[in-house]
């Protein structure tokens, strides 16, 4: 097997790196994304609850 030159070990380790870094940056978004549409849908079901508790309250009064 032939050895590859320092330079060829160094420029695959950043294409590594790289990639890694991308990887978990996608990962981190994607996580974001999620976090945030759950969110909403928590908000959108308060809000679903708190209109329904308001038309029992008009009914009842």
């Amino acid at each position: 097997m032939k050895m590859a030159s320092a330079k060829k070990k160094k420029q695959a380790m950043a294409k590594k790196k790289l990639a890694l870094r991308k990887k978990a940056e996608l990962k981190k978004k994607l996580a974001m994304r999620k976090k945030l549409e759950l969110q909403k849908k928590l908000a959108f079901k308060k809000k679903l609850e708190l209109k329904k508790k308001l038309e029992l309250k008009k009914k009842l009064e």
